[in-house]
């Protein structure tokens, strides 16, 4: 039967296993871009079947349908990103991408076409000296404790401490990893 599936990625290349047998089943061409950091597996629209989500070296988030292996939109802005999280920023229904944007604390992506929806902003500070070594950043969703307000946490982009930003009023469906 199906085993379960495996992804792994190299440079140029996402490749889909079959971890039973360890064989190849697919695999999704980067060109001249390779993932970085954390693969996510999400059902961005709800209808119960899993996206994946891959931040590339290059800075793009890309959404790739977890059963046939079709690229369902890429875009760029993920700069300093590791990893994706998820919530519905823009009210629609569909769970949004956030990323770790260079300067900008966060961007949300529009989990239905990848466009820009919305932007956090980093208030104050510098970005790192160009030419140094920049680490990549992650980002959490979370939700208060009275549920209606959703948060977003992650380091900022002078890599000096945390910082929590509100997402807009009505973002309460994020998805916890």
């Amino acid at each position: 039967g199906q085993g379960a599936l495996g992804l792994v990625g190299v440079e140029g290349n996402l490749i889909a296993i079959n971890v039973t047998d360890m064989k190849p089943i697919g695999r999704i061409a980067t060109e001249d871009d390779a993932p970085r950091g954390t693969l996510s597996a999400v059902d961005l629209d709800g209808d119960g079947k899993q996206e994946v989500v891959m931040i590339t070296r290059l800075g793009r988030a890309v959404v790739i349908n977890a059963i046939d292996g079709k690229i369902k939109w890429f875009a760029l802005g993920a700069t300093d990103a590791a990893s994706a999280a998820f919530a519905d920023v823009n009210g629609d229904g569909t769970l949004d991408v956030l990323v770790a944007a260079g300067p900008s604390f966060a961007i949300a992506l529009s989990g239905r076409d990848g466009s820009l929806i919305w932007k956090a902003e980093e208030a104050g500070g510098s970005m790192p000296a160009k030419g140094t070594p920049v680490s990549v950043r992650s980002l959490v969703t979370a939700t208060g404790s009275d549920g209606t307000r959703a948060f977003l946490v992650g380091s900022d982009p002078q890599r000096s401490g945390l910082r929590a930003v509100g997402l807009p009023q009505g973002s309460v469906k994020v998805a916890i990893h």
